[in-house]
């Protein structure tokens, strides 16, 4: 009835952290990588009035050892143990930089379409329908490595709390380490928006009709770096 019932605001963080090494390579896809994670892997969150909670991952702390197999197959090791329930939950990490790859070769500035595959990348949640596109805006050279800069745009909607509608854009864009194939950082930012209608309980007892309008800030960062110095597999001239 036009008046204000409660407002509330809500954080949540979650964060992935760990040292990967490729253990084994098939024309140049890893068929195999471990991945020691950091003890920080999990999420935060905090609601009005309530008191900070965090949650870590099961695999945090822990050394996984991901192995694709014949077909579609993959199966993990979690410290040097076989833990299958692990495998569907980590099934696309051996492909997860191919989410941004095109199905056919572009020119600079071409765009293809991404809304199959950037659910994967985003962690989608809440049933989040995506319409999603990529364009190569640049090749270039950064301390004598091939980068390709793409830039990504999307959007998303869905519901949460069965009646709330949830809408998301996001821009951003990522850097393509084109020796490797490896998405060495991406940076997506955006805006959130929330409505809907349902019913209230007052502090009298009393239930409502009321209406809901929120919005909020989505953030999404990927950093992929050497974690040493190292030769090449091949040295020059010693044929070794």
């Amino acid at each position: 009835m036009g008046t204000m019932v409660n407002t509330v605001e809500s954080v949540e963080a979650s964060q992935d952290k760990g040292v990967m090494t490729v253990l084994e390579t098939a024309d140049g896809a890893p068929l195999a990588e471990q991945v020691v994670f950091d003890p920080s892997c999990g999420e935060f969150s905090q609601h009005s009035g309530q008191a900070p909670k965090q949650v870590y991952t099961q695999y945090a702390g822990k050394t996984m050892t991901i192995r694709r197999e014949a077909g579609d197959g993959i199966t993990v090791e979690v410290d040097g143990k076989d833990e299958p329930k692990f495998a569907a939950r980590l099934r696309a990490w051996l492909d997860r930089d191919r989410n941004l790859y095109p199905d056919h070769a572009v020119r600079v500035k071409e765009k293809w379409d991404l809304s199959k595959n950037l659910a994967h990348v985003l962690n989608a949640r809440h049933g989040e329908e995506i319409t999603g596109f990529c364009r190569l805006d640049s090749v270039k050279t950064v301390k004598g490595r091939e980068f390709a800069e793409l830039g990504i745009s999307c959007a998303m909607i869905g519901t949460m709390f069965g009646t709330m509608q949830i809408e998301t854009a996001v821009e951003g864009s990522a850097w393509v380490d084109l020796a490797t194939g490896r998405v060495a950082k991406m940076d997506l930012a955006g805006d959130v928006r929330v409505s809907g209608s349902g019913r209230a309980r007052l502090r009298d007892g009393r239930v409502i009709p009321t209406s809901a309008l929120g919005d909020g800030k989505f953030e999404y960062h990927e950093l992929c770096v050497a974690a040493k110095p190292h030769k090449d597999a091949i040295a020059s001239g010693d044929g070794q």
